[in-house]
């Protein structure tokens, strides 16, 4: 553990006991990793053309379809 970090921690949260600190930090590292999984996914779906088409149809049409309405 980096003593400095730890440090400038407890000043950020002055009165707060360490084990908070640290639920505080792996709860933001979990959410962290979360949103880069879901993102990665999304990236999937960017490299497959709007109007590829797919068992439910093509995407394009389906936004076009609901600007339409």
């Amino acid at each position: 553990m980096d003593g400095r970090l730890l440090a400038s921690a407890r000043e950020s949260m002055p009165g707060v006991r360490d084990a908070r600190l640290m639920d505080e930090a792996l709860a933001a590292l979990c959410r962290q990793r979360r949103s880069e999984e879901i993102n990665r996914q999304y990236e999937a779906y960017r490299s497959v053309p709007l109007d590829a088409p797919d068992a439910w149809g093509d995407l394009e049409s389906f936004l076009s379809a609901r600007r339409d309405k």
